[in-house]
């Protein structure tokens, strides 16, 4: 099966850098080996505390350690029992004191290495000990690197209620190295082009179709359609966080955030005429009734 081209002009698909507000995501393939040097340039610290869970970390942690190393900058990683279970606050409790046994303080940095748990325990983490601690992701998962890349609610279970403790965490920086997928299975990429198909639903007209005509591309793995698509994925999904979390942007803001949301513009429309014709429906069996 020949691929098909990526939509857009060639400097559009080459990108793989997206700068925020105060944050930034860069998606670069094999980027684990040299994290050491770019996280300490971008988020100097006395040390980086590395977070994961104990089946990323047997694949992964060793070789973010390494870059560390390699520029002399001081380390302690912590892996934690994966899945749902360690994200609650005995698990956080055991995080913050081995944190503070281990001499963290206000001047460290909290880089989180994995899945969706990781991200949302260590955003929780970093957003509350010592009263906020610069935090960094390294999602693992293309759900993660999708949904925890933006500015964004964190939270953890308690009370065998999910997220019931939460707060607000905004990233220094993101590091997506797309190569670290090749170490999961294929159900979790659907996993996650599932989540990348609900954003282009609501929000990405061209996304989807580009989900769409390179659908076997994305299940080959394929690192430029990964690339491409998260790049678009994630700039969706931070215009919806901005929206949500300030609400008094400018005319101009609103007027490009609801340009590049067609989608969800349409279906707003399609309600309000639905509401004008049941209004005028109403207020004509008024008039027979009279």
């Amino acid at each position: 099966m020949s691929r098909v081209e990526l939509k857009g002009s060639k400097e559009e698909r080459s990108k793989t850098s997206i700068e925020g507000d105060g944050f930034s995501v860069q998606i670069q393939p094999g980027c684990l080996s040299n994290l050491g040097s770019k996280i300490t340039a971008l988020v100097p610290a006395c040390k980086y505390v590395i977070i994961s869970d104990r089946n990323v970390s047997s694949k992964h942690a060793d070789i973010l350690k390494k870059s560390f190393d390699v520029v002399n900058a001081i380390t302690c990683v912590k892996a934690i029992p994966p899945g749902e279970v360690s994200k609650g606050r005995r698990t956080k409790e055991e995080v913050e004191d081995w944190m503070a046994s281990n001499g963290c303080k206000k001047d460290c940095c909290l880089v989180a290495l994995g899945g969706g748990v990781i991200q949302d325990l260590g955003g929780f983490l970093a957003s509350t000990y010592m009263m906020g601690i610069p935090f960094v992701g390294i999602p693992t998962s293309l759900v993660a690197m999708l949904e925890c890349s933006v500015p964004r609610e964190v939270g953890i279970n308690a009370s065998e209620k999910k997220n019931l403790v939460g707060s607000f965490v905004r990233p220094r920086a993101v590091f997506i190295d797309i190569e670290v997928l090749s170490t999961l299975s294929l159900r979790y990429l659907r996993d996650g082009m599932a989540s990348a198909i609900r954003s282009a639903v609501l929000y990405d007209r061209e996304l989807f179709a580009l989900i769409d005509e390179n659908a076997h591309s994305l299940q080959q793995y394929d690192k430029t359609m990964l690339t491409a698509v998260l790049y678009r994925a994630i700039k969706a999904k931070i215009k919806i966080m901005t929206a949500k979390y300030h609400p008094g942007m400018s005319s101009t803001s609103i007027q490009a955030y609801t340009a590049n949301s067609s989608t969800m513009s349409t279906n707003k429309d399609d309600d309000n005429d639905k509401d004008r014709r049941r209004q005028q429906q109403q207020q004509q069996q008024q008039k027979d009734n009279d």
